[in-house]
């Protein structure tokens, strides 16, 4: 039975993770990733969840390669990069709403949110290029600026899209750390004491 082998390699992914093998753990995970989606007819609440959870774990370090990419000197080269890191990442956790679970679903929504906020911060933090005019130099900033400002709005929207899991009775720490980050991207409408 699917189920049985799933719960099964998930206590071997946590066993070998305690044990200081990531790699032979993320392997595991692997494996219950594509146990859950070749499951067929067998596939059941509980094998979407090990999956979800699977898969999540899977997803981050995508995220943490995205936000290792400085925005610095050769630019171009690094902006390419971080757009390449960012498309792939975005596509990972978009998957992980397909599992339906809302605590991944949450998580999910929260980690999109971020790399939207990270690559509008890096974008306006960027290196700035040597030998610019001061009149130059403003256009610069004004041309990032309008670049990074639909990437802030789309974190915004996305850590937005959390807060509408509430009412269908999801409230978990992604979305509690959603809350917190509108309380610094938006602080008149969300950094309330209630």
């Amino acid at each position: 039975p699917v189920e049985q082998n799933l719960e099964i390699r998930t206590r071997i992914a946590e066993m070998l993770k305690k044990g200081g093998d990531r790699e032979a753990s993320l392997a595991e995970l692997r494996k219950i990733v594509a146990g859950d989606a070749a499951a067929g007819k067998e596939r059941t609440p509980r094998t979407r969840l090990l999956a979800a959870q699977a898969a999540l774990v899977l997803a981050e370090p995508a995220y943490e390669r995205f936000a290792e990419v400085r925005l610095t000197e050769p630019f171009e080269a690094n902006l390419r990069r971080k757009k390449e890191l960012m498309k792939a990442a975005t596509q990972q956790f978009t998957s992980l709403i397909d599992y339906e679970i809302g605590d991944v679903t949450a998580a999910a929504a929260f980690y999109l949110a971020e790399i939207y906020a990270h690559f509008s911060r890096d974008l306006k933090e960027s290196e700035r290029p040597r030998g610019l005019s001061a009149l130059e130099l403003e256009e610069y900033e004004l041309a990032l600026e309008e670049q990074a400002f639909p990437f802030e709005e789309k974190a915004i929207a996305t850590h937005q899209s959390n807060l509408e899991l509430v009412p269908r009775g999801v409230y978990n720490a992604w979305i509690d750390k959603s809350l917190q980050k509108l309380a610094k991207l938006v602080p008149a409408r969300y950094d309330k004491t209630e």
